[in-house]
């Protein structure tokens, strides 16, 4: 019995030393792997940006990579993952076609959008940044009037979630930033075939004491 522990526990510090090495050799985590490939999961180590309206031509992904560390997993002090964010964008057009601005912007905040913290300036390619060290968090692409600005104030781009938000309620952005009627008065949206279909329960609590914050 203490044999197979020992196994057992060999075998997941060399898959983890394994694991950790590819995120660092340079693979893409947002790459699909080679078959028998050991890597890390697409799904939950790379995040699809969603375009604003208006911007439907541009897309872009985020790949997270363990930040540098002398040991296996990079962590805060306070036992908090650290990832650098690998973003990839595409189809940006000239920023000041947008208006008064000369640099687009990435941003990382948590599911509330309260801390936000800026992660750097941004283009067509590629661009390593972070690190970043939410639990939960938010990636946001804007346009922005100084590449200094410290403080998001242009029109959202490009916005994509950690796959760990995805247990938060549905309507999380309502809580953030007020009641706005995602679900529209009758309390059914459609899918891209004209299909209505009707979104989580929500309790009434919820929605009451989000109003009174409005």
């Amino acid at each position: 019995m203490v044999r197979f522990f020992v196994l057992a526990s060999l075998t997941l510090v060399i898959g983890a030393a394994v694991f950790t090495a590819r995120q660092r050799d340079g693979a893409d985590p947002c790459d699909d792997p080679a078959p028998g490939a050991l890597s890390p999961s697409r799904d939950l180590y790379c995040i699809e940006l969603v375009a604003a309206p208006r911007f439907e031509a541009t897309s872009g992904r985020v790949g997270l990579r363990f930040a540098d560390s002398p040991f296996t997993h990079s962590v805060t002090v306070d036992g908090r993952s650290r990832f650098d964010a690998e973003i990839t964008l595409e189809g940006l057009p000239p920023v000041g076609s947008l208006g008064a601005f000369t640099h687009y912007v990435a941003w990382v905040a948590t599911p509330v959008l309260f801390p936000i913290r800026k992660l750097g300036v941004v283009g067509n390619g590629t661009t390593l940044l972070g690190p970043i060290d939410y639990n939960k968090f938010v990636v946001l692409i804007t346009a922005e009037p100084s590449d200094t600005t410290e403080d998001w104030s242009g029109p959202i781009v490009l916005r994509g979630q950690s796959a760990s938000t995805r247990m938060l309620p549905p309507d999380i952005q309502e809580f953030s930033l007020g009641e706005g009627g995602i679900w529209g008065d009758t309390g059914a949206v459609s899918d891209e075939a004209g299909a209505a279909w009707s979104p989580p329960p929500v309790p009434e609590i919820g929605r009451a004491s989000c109003r009174e914050r409005v």
